[in-house]
């Protein structure tokens, strides 16, 4: 008899997608795409119908790209009926953002990140070794796409009652290690800054240093992103969202994201028609002036994100 050594907490190690996917199967009216502001800030429970919250902290365009495409090739059956994606834009410098040439991307992998498309990682200099071992070495389990693993953890766990407990054993750990939820539980992000936060530059510095090849890559991937959800079905709506952050931080960063803002209009205007929509939502102030909506002052709470999804409702509603 042969015999096999299983690591529980590997075989339940999987892209964010496959997570939420598998362990919840109902068909969905919209999907979210996006990074941290979109998974913190966008609370699907107060979305009218059924939609999966997606994003995963520093998410790039290209991975947007292929966490849609997992939606497609994977799990075609719950987005049949597909009627809205959003795609969580960040900020007017998203074009010029790659995650597998950042210091991010191991990170990004071990908090359920598209791993299966490893894009520029070989040439990332941050990195010496292959990325299972510096997945590894930052303490992370490499995520499980071995169809024989999972059918062996199929047969040996029910699957509905470890996705419950795995749940509540990430409800004190950080927001980006979500167990098998789209959305954070309350204790990960109920918090709340001062009303003049402290903003720490290596935290929200904006990158001096445009990158041509990454701009003009990104903008072909988000066509691709945008030619692929018409082909899903031509009438979905395609929301592109800036989302608020707090006033300080944008009144901060205001002068150094002008010089990326004509740039990133014309990319989206190239693709916007009567089902797509640009939504900038940084001026808000009812969210943006508010320090109790926010944990920090990138990243809207719990608070926050139902006053803010709420009232993205309201509006994703007039678009029907």
């Amino acid at each position: 008899m042969k015999a096999k050594l299983l690591i529980f907490s590997q075989l339940f190690t999987e892209q964010k997608v496959d997570k939420i996917l598998t362990a919840n199967t109902k068909k969905c009216t919209g999907i979210i795409l996006g990074i941290s502001h979109a998974l913190c800030g966008i609370n699907p429970e107060y979305l009218s119908g059924k939609w999966y919250n997606l994003a995963v902290g520093s998410e790039d365009i290209y991975y947007h790209k292929k966490v849609l495409e997992k939606c497609i090739n994977a799990y075609p059956r719950i987005i049949q009926d597909l009627q809205y994606v959003i795609l969580d834009l960040y900020d007017y410098t998203i074009f010029n953002y790659d995650v597998s040439l950042s210091t991010a991307i191991i990170k990004y992998w071990g908090n359920g990140g598209i791993m299966e498309d490893r894009h520029h990682y070989e040439q990332n200099i941050n990195f010496v070794q292959d990325a299972e071992i510096e997945m590894e070495k930052s303490g992370y389990y490499v995520p499980v796409n071995d169809e024989y693993l999972l059918k062996i953890r199929d047969e040996l766990f029910n699957k509905e009652v470890i996705y419950k407990e795995l749940d509540n054993f990430f409800v004190k750990r950080e927001f980006g290690v979500l167990g098998y939820k789209d959305y954070p539980l309350t204790p990960q992000i109920n918090m709340s800054i001062e009303k003049f936060p402290f903003l720490p530059s290596n935290l929200y510095s904006i990158p001096s240093k445009r990158y041509k090849e990454t701009i003009q890559e990104n903008i072909y991937h988000f066509h691709q992103i945008i030619n692929t959800v018409k082909g899903i079905n031509p009438g979905i709506k395609v929301i592109l969202l800036l989302m608020p952050r707090y006033i300080v931080l944008e009144e901060y960063h205001r002068i150094m994201l002008s010089s990326y803002k004509d740039e990133f209009e014309q990319a989206v205007k190239t693709v916007t028609d009567n089902n797509i929509f640009l939504w900038d939502f940084k001026s808000v102030e009812a969210i943006s002036k508010n320090p109790h909506f926010y944990m920090d002052p990138a990243h809207l709470n719990y608070s926050g994100a139902i006053a803010f999804t709420c009232m993205l409702d309201e509006h994703i509603k007039k678009i029907v």
